[in-house]
């Protein structure tokens, strides 16, 4: 029989169709084999080269280790034998019930330290210590690794049924249902000792885990990036037969002492780990073993004891000094982790512990401690598990700006189960690194846990779906065989993918749509409140709350040092309005002037009328400036050293000039914060490196004051140079002498030669920076803060008659201060008739502005300045229509110039001209000049065309 005859054509003509579709589904197949073998291939060739790289890291890693096992005692070899029971369980756990000898484990807490660095609280609090910025970094960064690293938990850790604790700065996660009971919110001010916290340095936070409430005996310590990447026995964390906790070990290191300088001295913050371990060595030789070898530690999970938490702080008291004077990480400090893990290990050696203290150092001469008496483990010690007992199980993974990088990490993580725990270790830039992290983590951990928000999670399975389907397409169209594929090896071709552009679009999309759950604020929490208490305290009888009382006899200081009327006019001015809109002030007004009769008789003639009289009191700075400087006693920097000195002053103080003045009514707030009264610093933003070198040049005394500030404590530790503004400066009376016990030779120097420019200081930047950086922390004065010059400086000697005892500081945050103060006005003449600048002052609710006048306005005797006389209940006699000129040079560049013009046109003056002087030392500002050059308010003088 023909085949033919069996399926006549001709008689049916769906045959043909029929035929032509099956042709089409075999053709069709064929590909869709042929496109699944060559992506088979693709992969097969990533995972291979992948493999062999990994095969040669090991076998790196084995002759390393070859080498260290050398430095490891001898019995290295039984000590594997030993434990070669955990390794049965480590490799043969698939999920699952636990065995019998392990139900103690499940309910062990299980402790992640996070934090959002995104949040404007906690920005806005963080710029406090860190020089005004509000950046947010890497370090800081939350790319929601928490999320999956608990997703990771509830996945491979299926024994765990304890509680999750997340330990963090009053945050909480956006995507996190905290309604769930197993997961446990607790906050640092409830665990960290008043004063030390805010802290920014992981090593002050993981000294205080032991003080989180119901936090169990043994607990598992995780970062927020680490993850696990298979199912986990309890034997990975512990030992089969005694449950001692295991500390993993990664590589041995030998420190050289020039690499460690050379690392100080490079001074990057990011990138001073070496140094850091280099002093946790040290500690550790003199507490516990002289022949220590110090192994780094693996980044995975760690256990820890939380009752020898107290015993290892107690022991190591001095030492931990360094760490909690400091907020951030420094160079200097310990590791307080690793320090902690040893402890656990020397320590517990002792056969009589916890009363006395194993090792062959200082250990062995403590004290001891007492454990709680309700404990339930008897017996404390650790195992050290060096890298070639847990080799491959855990890995160290880094996300950086090399894409491609990136990528080889991930696939070998996603094709290599027998590591059970990773780390990314964030050091990206680039937008484009964190859309790729990003959708990582949303293919690698696809399953909700039972924690997270259901919007949150709706929308990541919308994006996931989206981010398969191009995968499924990719799968498809891959196009690759054996003689002829493609892979990308860098960068730049991964960007140029266009399948891997579209993913990060997708995500980049995504991680804009889950922001949108939440609003963003540009004003933090704090900042709202206080500028709102500020501008609602508006009426004069208003009484003060009972914590205020205080400050109704605070004193207020002038140095005055110019007997000229129009600047006795501007100090009477500033007097009266400290009188009349700080209703609340019945203390002292000091003015300090150089020894001089006429000026005390011009001040008292100008006062003696005034209700206030009594209030003021005038005195001569050779009252209070030792006898070795009277030769200098009109120097207002040497008569600022010693205002400490003035008989009567307050413990704490408001220094002010004659160009300061108050305009609405004015709460204490505005001077000290509100809860422990800390003095506000009205601080410039941080110079840049170029305009810190170029002080040198422009304002010598400020360059030498920052230099030697830098010498005493560290440039590890001062990061910023920062202006004061001009503005009041509130002040503790008793840190004077500590500043002049501190700096005495450098300031005599000073004050001896105080014409030579290259000898010069400012002691106001002295005390205030003393205070930043040594006094505001928790052990001052027993401990002074700082790594520099300062160690060796001798205990200050404080007022034994104070009733302060903890000297922090505050600063006027950005907010606070664009809504109530106008600082450096350089508005030069009569605007008392201008009703639109009395708007502005209205309409921004500001209480406070100064004046800045040039040396040949102040030379101007004839200046008229009674537009202020409307704020002071006086009679304003100027003309209506005086002209206002305002001066503005060029060489800030093109982006301050046009902020300027703006800032200056928008006051809407009719009569206001603006003076442009160019003077070509910039090449940007020509497109600003030119878009300006024919408004009839500006006057542009070129100083290259006029010589």
């Amino acid at each position: 029989m023909k085949l033919y005859n069996t399926y006549p054509i001709k008689e049916n003509k769906n045959n043909l169709i029929f035929i032509s579709i099956l042709s089409g589904v075999l053709f069709i197949s064929v590909i869709y084999l042929n496109c699944i073998n060559k992506q088979k291939v693709f992969y097969g060739k990533i995972e291979n080269l992948l493999r062999e790289n990994h095969k040669s890291i090991l076998i790196n890693n084995t002759i390393k280790n070859d080498i260290i096992s050398n430095d490891i005692n001898l019995n290295l070899n039984s000590e594997a034998l030993k434990y070669e029971k955990d390794d049965d369980y480590i490799l043969n756990y698939k999920g699952g019930e636990l065995e019998p000898e392990w139900e103690w484990v499940k309910n062990i807490s299980i402790l992640y330290t996070w934090v959002d660095g995104s949040d404007i609280d906690f920005l806005e609090e963080k710029s406090k210590y860190n020089g005004g910025e509000r950046d947010i970094n890497s370090r800081f960064r939350s790319a929601d690794e928490l999320r999956y690293s608990i997703r990771s938990v509830e996945k491979y850790l299926p024994w765990h049924e304890g509680n999750i604790y997340i330990l963090t700065a009053q945050q909480i996660p956006q995507w996190l249902n905290t309604t769930n009971s197993k997961i446990k919110m607790v906050y640092h001010k409830d665990v960290i000792p008043k004063h030390v916290t805010p802290t920014y340095d992981s090593g002050t936070i993981e000294l205080y885990l032991d003080k989180i409430p119901g936090i169990t005996e043994q607990f598992l310590f995780f970062n927020d990036d680490v993850f696990l990447n298979n199912y986990v026995h309890p034997a990975f964390f512990f030992t089969t037969k005694e449950h001692y906790p295991k500390i993993y070990l990664e590589r041995l290191v030998k420190f050289n002492k020039k690499m460690v300088h050379k690392e100080l001295n490079r001074n990057d913050i990011n990138n001073n780990f070496y140094s850091i371990s280099y002093h946790t060595d040290l500690i550790i030789k003199k507490y516990f073993d002289p022949k220590f070898k110090y192994y780094y530690l693996e980044h995975t999970v760690h256990v820890f004891y939380r009752d020898l938490m107290e015993p290892f702080r107690q022991l190591f008291e001095n030492e931990l000094n360094v760490v909690i004077s400091d907020r951030f990480r420094n160079p200097y400090k310990p590791h307080t982790l690793y320090l902690f893990l040893m402890f656990q290990h020397y320590a517990t050696k002792h056969p009589e512990f916890p009363h006395k203290f194993g090792g062959q150092g200082k250990a062995k001469d403590f004290k001891g401690y007492e454990l709680p008496k309700d404990r339930t483990i008897q017996k404390y010690s650790s195992v050290l598990n060096y890298p070639k007992e847990h080799e491959g199980r855990i890995k160290f993974g880094r996300i950086n700006d090399n894409l491609k990088a990136n990528q080889d990490e991930m696939i070998f993580f996603k094709t290599h189960s027998e590591v059970l725990v990773y780390n990314f270790n964030d050091r990206y830039t680039k937008d484009e690194a964190l859309y790729q992290f990003s959708e990582y983590m949303i293919t690698k951990y696809p399953w909700p846990c039972s924690f997270e928000k259901k919007e949150y999670v709706e929308l990541e399975n919308f994006i996931r779906s989206r981010i398969n389907e191009i995968e499924e397409f990719e799968t498809e169209n891959n196009g690759l065989d054996d003689d002829n594929s493609e892979i990308i090896t860098t960068t730049e071709e991964l960007l140029n993918q266009p399948l891997f552009k579209h993913k990060n679009e997708i995500v980049k999309e995504y991680l804009h749509l889950k922001d949108s759950f939440s609003v963003p604020n540009q004003m933090s929490t704090r900042e709202k409140e206080e500028i709102e208490s500020l501008q609602n305290y508006s009426d004069e009888n208003e009484t003060l709350g009972k914590e205020w009382k205080w400050i109704e006899n605070i004193s207020m200081v002038y140095i005055f040092d110019k007997n000229k009327d129009m600047e006795i006019r501007k100090l009477k001015y500033s007097i009266q309005s400290l009188i009349k809109y700080l209703p609340w002030f019945k203390g002292k007004i000091f003015i300090i002037i150089a020894p001089n009769e006429m000026l005390v008789n011009n001040l008292k003639s100008s006062f003696k009328d005034e209700d206030y009289f009594n209030q003021i009191e005038i005195l001569t700075s050779d009252k209070i400036v030792p006898d070795c400087y009277k030769d200098n006693n009109n120097d207002t920097h040497i008569i600022e050293m010693y205002l400490d000195k003035i008989p009567g002053l307050s413990e704490r103080f408001i220094y002010l000039n004659q160009n300061h003045f108050f305009i609405k009514n004015t709460h204490p707030r505005f001077f000290f914060s509100n809860d422990e009264f800390f003095p506000k610093y009205n601080l410039k933003p941080s110079l840049s490196s170029r305009e810190m070198r170029n002080q040198r040049r422009n304002d010598r005394a400020f360059y030498n004051t920052f230099k030697l500030i830098e010498d005493y404590y560290g440039r590890s530790y001062i990061h910023h140079w920062r202006f004061l503004k001009n503005a009041p400066c509130p002040l503790y009376r008793d840190l004077f002498e500590p500043v002049r016990q501190t700096f005495k030779n450098p300031l005599h120097k000073s004050f001896i030669n105080n014409k030579k420019a290259v000898d010069s200081l400012l002691p106001l930047y002295l005390v205030i920076n003393y205070n930043i950086y040594a006094t505001a922390q928790v052990n001052y004065p027993d401990y002074v803060g700082g790594y520099g010059t300062i160690k060796n400086a001798k205990a200050p000697v404080l007022n034994a008659e104070r009733t302060i005892e903890y000297y922090g500081f505050e600063e006027t945050s950005l907010f606070v201060d664009k809504n109530t103060m106008i600082t450096d006005l350089p508005l030069t003449d009569n605007l008392c008739k201008h009703n639109e600048f009395n708007r502005r002052i209205a309409r921004d609710n500001i209480l406070f502005l100064s004046i800045y006048s040039t040396s040949e306005i102040e030379n101007n005797e004839s200046l008229d300045i009674y537009y202020l006389s409307t704020y002071f209940d006086d009679e304003c006699v100027s003309s209506s229509n005086t002209k206002v000129s305002v001066i503005l040079p060029t060489y800030n560049g093109a982006e301050y110039l046009e902020h300027g013009i703006k800032a200056i046109l928008d006051q809407t003056l009719k009569e206001i001209e603006l003076i442009i002087i160019n003077d070509a030392s910039t090449d940007n500002t020509t497109e600003i000049l030119t878009k300006y050059e024919n408004d009839n308010r500006i006057t542009i003088v070129n100083l290259q065309n006029n010589g």
